[in-house]
């Protein structure tokens, strides 16, 4: 991009984005305020409603914020604000879900997610995991339910984890995607908020962008 350019010309300083701090407070206020339609970041400008409600103040946040509109999940976002803000308290379909799902508030997101639950509940190997990602076959829903209730857990619980499976999983992304979106959002209000100048050279019609806490 041509703002690093300008960075360099006016301050003589050659910035490495890829080094910046994840934890810049202005950056998070830009998503908590819900600036980011003036800031022109990609996928969230129309989001900023529940940008705002959610009040992300972490990376971790932005990233869980792209998976949950990513796919079907999105149908969970105002459960996952609730449960973030403890509005309502956290439920797993199996208790021992927790170990996968705490850091989601219970709420399955990611690929990783659903292949690490498969080989708790029910013992899939590594390459049985992965199949699932592709298909939910009828061979794997026999495994998963024998495997399963011989582990002791319910038939009912089964079947109710295996449907939201079946649900989520065409449209589940990969952890890393999440964060390779979210760092991509994250060093571009980071250039805005920080390089506002040299960054309206480059991009003129964001020139009515003001962010409160400045």
């Amino acid at each position: 991009l041509k703002v690093y350019e300008n960075i360099k010309e006016i301050h003589g300083k050659k910035i490495d984005i890829r080094k910046i701090p994840l934890d810049d407070s202005y950056c998070f206020e830009v998503f908590k305020q819900g600036m980011t339609d003036y800031l022109g970041l990609f996928s969230v400008e129309s989001r900023r409603k529940d940008l705002m409600r959610l009040k992300p103040i972490t990376f971790c946040d932005i990233a869980e914020f792209h998976a949950l509109y990513n796919h079907e999940v999105c149908k969970d976002l105002e459960l996952y604000i609730k449960r973030r803000h403890h509005h309502i308290g956290t439920e797993y379909v199996i208790p021992d879900m927790r170990k996968y799902l705490g850091s989601t508030y219970g709420i399955l997101l990611y690929q990783e997610q659903m292949m690490m639950l498969s080989r708790l509940l029910a013992d899939f190997t590594r390459e049985e995991s992965y199949e699932l990602l592709r298909t939910r076959s009828d061979e794997l829903k026999t495994k998963f339910m024998a495997r399963g209730e011989k582990n002791g857990y319910t038939p009912e619980t089964l079947l109710e984890t295996w449907a939201e499976w079946e649900r989520k999983a065409p449209y589940l992304i990969s952890k890393s995607q999440a964060y390779d979106y979210a760092f991509m959002v994250y060093q571009i209000a980071y250039l805005r908020v920080h390089y506002p100048i040299e960054f309206q050279m480059e991009f003129p019609w964001n020139s009515e962008f003001r962010l409160r806490i400045f």
